[in-house]
Order: structure tokens, then C-alpha cells, then sequence
């Protein structure tokens, strides 16, 4: 990570509020308390948004509400930090008693055969609007068919933070995708789901009406 990146994300963190978690400072603030102009401020924040460091909740204001990916700022500096390097090496000559190499443990080896096969063990759903159910997110990792990667997690994050916004759980969404087959999410998915349920009724009860019906007008319907 560049060091204008970094000072981009420490600002970030400087914004953001444990209470509410809320981090909305706007790109002058962000300039001005790095030094570093508008331009650069910018093109750091979509290097930071692209690496799923952060995730950008657009706003009617002027200000973006940012979430800050503690997990995968975690699991990145853990990566690649020189302190996590390789471990102790055990195929040299041991120079104790000069017997030839240290044979590898059996509980080494055994880990080392189980670690590809638990692809989707150690998810972190911080960056959620809260954590799933055990069952309905095993439910929706058979419908995908793929393994679901920290990487899917941090990018589906956005869509679920919108149906969140409307009164939607996670739990109800992945549950959807279960009914629907959706290996993804995408909250407009959701609404046009949740819009066909009600065209027979609608039809029904209004024939002859040729006008769709706007977004706002669906959004404000208290009937459903």
C-alpha cells in the first residue's frame, strides 16, 4: 500500500465513530488534514474501495458514508506482514544430535491437508450489517455452488447494507436468494422480487391501468 493510501485510510479511522459508526468526512476535510491534494485524495480512496479496505455508501448530501473493513484490514496486514513469514524450517540436519532431518509431526501434516477443503472456514462478516444465520447461509452456499470467498463477502457488503437501509435483515435476503437460486445479491433484485408479488393483484383490482408505477411509489406503498 502506497503511503498516500495509507494516510487516506488512518484519516478515515480518525473520522469514524465507535458509538454509531458513523464516518462521513467529505474529500476537503480528508485533503486538508493530509496535506495531499483533492486528486490524490480521490484516486487513494477508490484504491482503498477497490481493495475492500472500505466500502462507500452513497448519499443524497455532500458527504459518502464510509464503513471501514476491519476484518479485511486485519487479515491483509496479517498477510503481509514480515513478522508472519515462513515458519521454522524442519527438513534441515538437526545439529544436536547430527541424526539426519526432523521428520515433520503428524498434526503438521494433517493441518496441512485439511486447509484447502475449509475454504469458507474463518469468514468475516464485520463488514455486514449483521451477522447471518447458520442455517440459512449454509442453505444459500449450496445454491451458489462455489465456495464463498472473503473476497465475495466484503463485495456483496454494499447491497446488503441497502436492503438494510429499507427495513430488510440478511437473513431475509439470503433467504430470498435461496427461494430464487441467486448464487449473488443485488438489492434491486429484491424490489423487482418483491414488485412482481404484488402484479396480480394489482392487475386485478386496477384493469385497464397502462401507467408503470414509479420507485417512489412502490417504495411509499404501505400495503406491502
Amino acid at each position: 500500500m502506497k503511503s498516500t493510501h495509507k494516510l487516506v485510510l488512518l484519516s478515515l479511522a480518525n473520522c469514524h465513530n465507535e458509538a454509531n459508526g458513523q464516518c462521513n468526512p467529505s474529500i476537503a476535510y480528508i485533503a486538508q488534514a493530509t496535506g495531499l491534494n483533492r486528486k490524490t485524495v480521490i484516486s487513494a480512496m477508490e484504491q482503498l474501495e477497490e481493495s475492500s479496505l472500505i466500502i462507500r455508501l452513497k448519499s443524497s448530501g455532500s458527504s459518502n458514508q464510509f464503513t471501514l473493513n476491519f476484518g479485511q484490514i486485519t487479515s491483509t496486514k496479517n498477510g503481509t506482514s514480515p513478522k508472519n513469514g515462513p515458519g521454522p524450517k524442519t527438513d534441515k540436519t538437526s545439529t544436536k544430535n547430527g541424526t539426519g532431518p526432523v521428520p515433520k509431526t503428524d498434526h503438521e501434516s494433517k493441518k496441512n491437508l485439511k486447509e484447502p477443503k475449509n475454504i469458507n472456514r474463518g469468514l468475516d462478516f464485520s463488514s455486514w450489517p449483521t451477522e447471518p444465520g447458520k442455517e440459512v447461509l449454509e442453505d444459500w452456499k449450496k445454491v451458489r455452488k462455489a465456495p464463498l470467498t472473503q473476497t465475495a463477502v466484503n463485495q456483496i457488503a454494499k447491497q446488503f447494507h441497502l436492503a438494510s437501509q429499507h427495513g430488510y435483515s440478511v437473513d431475509h435476503c439470503l433467504a430470498i436468494c435461496c427461494e430464487r437460486g441467486w448464487r449473488g445479491f443485488q438489492f434491486q433484485w429484491l424490489l423487482n422480487h418483491e414488485n412482481q408479488g404484488q402484479q396480480p393483484h394489482a392487475q386485478s383490482m386496477q384493469q385497464g391501468r397502462t401507467r408503470d408505477r414509479s420507485v417512489t411509489e412502490i417504495l411509499t406503498d404501505t400495503n406491502w
